[in-house]
């Protein structure tokens, strides 16, 4: 086997054209609760008031990581100098690395493109990849901030609380735009070989890639629900000011350009130019704001996030990463370009949400919606308590995909049982659906 020879800007490529094909950060699949992931993934993304809120039926469930037992044998999908490297499969485990995965890296048209692509040896005969077949324009916008913090309570006589937060974590946000050539998608569309001669098709990638540590400070509030008919009715409040400290930047302008010869094959000219502008100074802030509402069994949330959402970054550089040809098997050559100056500002649109919630024990529904960097998205279930059996089903709306997602509850005894769901997801530019099982462990506590 001939070994990879993938430079820096070469498994960059890789990895951006295939994660602008994926479900990225809402469809990740990072979830640790089998039995809201078997509802439609209600409460996947968090309302932090909601949080504040004890549960209808009380329980902690503890996740059974099986997806790992995939990607820890299959680390050298992730190492861009091993023979076995592939940032398709990498993605794939990625988007949901602690479910098991069917079909992982199925070796699909599209990852053999790409990574020919990435390689400088595209079959001149582009036939060969036929029946991989792309959409025109994909886009794709994420926000990965997981805080770890504490509350340090000021007062609380159970009617009413209030308290600060202090927290921080890893901050990551991703803006991506693909674009195809319809004429290069119709050939690669075909029933049948075809040849277009004298024609240049193009694949152009517009990405924006920021990671920075968050630094939170927040206040938690309970008051009274006039009416209230127990300890856990009450209006939740929250607030947080977190400040990012900025690490690194990235925004990546990528051109492929495959022009064809007079017979319809790739002709030896076929260039690729990637500029890279990057910083490792940054700063700014955000504000996120969330009200829960909880009143018997019902629980009523909104929220929204990202106020003033902004990181300045300084000292600018700039790079261009330019590939002779898409067939030469040569590498990327890296010419340095005059520094922009001043400072870039690099902002983001809010996130709006709400959501409503019943848990009657013996059934239990949920919904929750928002809109936000993707557009609309949706997420809803229903479980159905049946004796030893929980039976659940629901669906999620993630960037105009509907995933269905099913899944049933194992009560082994009044304090235990095993969660068990069937869950889709997209990470590959045919955005062909891909199918993984969440388990967990419920450890149901005393109402």
């Amino acid at each position: 086997m001939v070994r990879r020879r993938f430079t820096a800007p070469m498994w960059v490529f890789a990895g951006v054209l295939l994660l602008v094909g994926a479900d990225a950060a809402r469809a990740q699949n990072y979830g640790t609760d089998a039995r809201r992931m078997g509802m439609g993934g209600i409460g996947e993304r968090s309302n932090m008031a909601w949080d504040l809120v004890p549960a209808a039926t009380p329980y902690r469930a503890i996740p059974v990581p099986l997806g790992l037992y995939q990607v820890l044998g299959d680390l050298d999908a992730f190492n861009p100098r091993s023979d076995g490297f592939n940032p398709a499969l990498a993605l794939s485990y990625a988007a949901s690395p602690l479910h098991y995965g069917f079909n992982r890296g199925g070796g699909s048209l599209g990852e053999s493109f790409i990574l020919d692509l990435v390689n400088a040896g595209v079959d001149p005969d582009l036939n060969a990849y036929r029946g991989f077949v792309p959409q025109s324009r994909v886009s794709a916008s994420s926000v990965v901030s997981p805080g770890f913090g504490k509350t340090l309570w000021l007062f609380d006589n159970t009617s009413t609380f209030h308290g600060v937060y202090v927290g921080a974590g890893p901050y990551l946000t991703l803006d991506t735009t693909l674009d195809f050539d319809d004429n290069l998608i119709d050939l690669l569309a075909g029933t049948t070989d075809a040849y277009v001669p004298d024609t240049s098709f193009t694949i152009d990638n517009d990405t924006g890639i920021q990671t920075a540590l968050s630094f939170t400070g927040g206040y938690r509030l309970k008051l009274p629900l006039p009416g209230g008919g127990s300890s856990r009715d009450g209006i939740y409040l929250a607030a947080n000011y977190t400040h990012l400290y900025g690490l690194h930047y990235e925004e990546m302008d990528l051109v492929a350009q495959m022009n064809t010869d007079s017979a319809g094959m790739l002709a030896a000219a076929s260039p690729v130019v990637l500029d890279r502008q990057y910083s490792s100074n940054g700063r700014g802030r955000s504000i996120d704001l969330a009200v829960a509402v909880a009143t018997g069994r019902w629980d009523f949330t909104a929220g929204v996030e990202g106020l003033g959402n902004h990181i300045d970054w300084r000292d600018l550089g700039l790079k261009r990463h330019t590939l002779d040809s898409v067939t030469s098997g040569a590498d990327f050559v890296t010419t340095p370009l005059p520094a922009p100056s001043g400072t870039l500002r690099v902002e983001l649109p809010l996130r709006y949400s709400g959501g409503v919630g019943f848990d009657a024990g013996a059934w239990a529904m949920g919904v929750d919606v928002a809109q936000g960097l993707d557009g609309i998205e949706f997420r809803g279930g229903l479980e159905l308590g049946l004796g030893p059996i929980d039976i659940r089903g629901g669906g999620r709306f993630i960037r105009d995909v509907w995933h269905p997602t099913t899944g049933a509850g194992f009560n082994i005894t009044d304090r235990f049982g095993i969660d068990v769901a069937m869950l889709g997801m997209i990470s590959n530019l045919e955005h062909a659906r891909e199918q993984a099982i969440a388990v967990s462990l419920r450890f149901n506590r005393p109402e």
